[in-house]
């Protein structure tokens, strides 16, 4: 009787392990997708602004315009814009890149505590609980 349940409890700790690993791998690839987003999104700000510039400086020659200061301004402005919102978006991906290992380390000090009781649950069997 004792044989079959040190096997269930070191098979189930093997399980939780292995479940772990592939969380571990899982949230990799999460993070690998969120970082790749976020310079998807960092591209198409860009373009954004590459696109509001060419408006601007389109409108303001052809109304003979081109080189005040108010259109300098508004193409300052919206640089300044996309900076801040790349600025923005490459914050967010590190505070996930962060909370994404802050994830991993917990669940590794969980996995340590299964198997410590893995271990715990084995000496009861041999040993003999008080």
């Amino acid at each position: 009787m004792g044989d079959a349940l040190d096997l269930t409890i070191l098979g189930g700790a093997n399980q939780a392990r292995k479940g772990r690993k592939e969380a571990a791998r899982a949230r990799k690839i999460q993070a690998k997708s969120k970082k790749l987003q976020a310079g998807r999104q960092a591209i198409e700000q860009i373009r954004q602004a590459q696109i509001a510039r060419a408006d601007v400086s389109q409108q303001a020659e052809s109304t003979g315009v081109g080189g005040s200061s108010a259109v300098q301004g508004a193409l300052g402005s919206i640089q300044s814009q996309a900076g801040g919102n790349i600025a923005f978006a490459q914050t967010l991906s590190t505070l996930a890149q962060q909370a994404n290992a802050r994830m991993e380390s917990s669940a590794k000090a969980f996995g340590k505590a299964q198997d410590s009781q893995a271990v715990t649950g084995l000496a009861t069997t041999y040993f003999g609980g008080t």
